[in-house]
């Protein structure tokens, strides 16, 4: 990720975030993700999501993308929880625009499903303790 420390840096460090589009914040969000910066894509995916909110109300549409991603990305750290609150704001955002027979919809409501399975055994203490647990691995057994 050549130069993408320097431009998140930047972009994190704007006066107003909101001078850079919800386009910028969400693009630089997924790339972080795919670098594994898991922490960076969330920042900067809430970014996305603070400027998405201000648009008008028939271009909101473009949160329930922007809500699914910062779910996976919140799953793929184990906090359930908070990627179940993210799943359920996508889901409702999908059904406002595009109605319950949507083909997107209808996925998002079964992620709901098996995210919510998750949450039955994921507490605040739990997901502090997989924090814990991956620093030390990331510490002792990391290249």
């Amino acid at each position: 990720m050549d130069g993408a420390d320097e431009i998140f840096a930047e972009m994190l460090s704007t006066k107003d975030s909101s001078d850079l589009s919800h386009h910028i914040w969400s693009s630089m969000a997924l790339e972080l993700f795919l670098c594994g910066r898991l922490e960076d894509a969330v920042k900067a995916m809430l970014e996305a999501i603070k400027i998405a909110d201000q648009l008008d109300e028939e271009e909101k549409s473009i949160l329930g993308a922007f809500y699914g991603d910062l779910s996976m990305f919140y799953e793929s750290m184990h906090r359930y929880v908070d990627a179940y609150k993210y799943k359920e704001k996508e889901l409702t955002n999908r059904v406002k625009f595009h109605g319950e027979d949507n083909l997107f919809t209808k996925i998002t409501k079964e992620d709901l499903k098996r995210l919510g399975k998750f949450t039955k055994y994921s507490t605040e203490e739990y997901d502090k303790l997989l924090d814990e647990l991956q620093a030390d691995i990331d510490k002792n057994y990391a290249k």
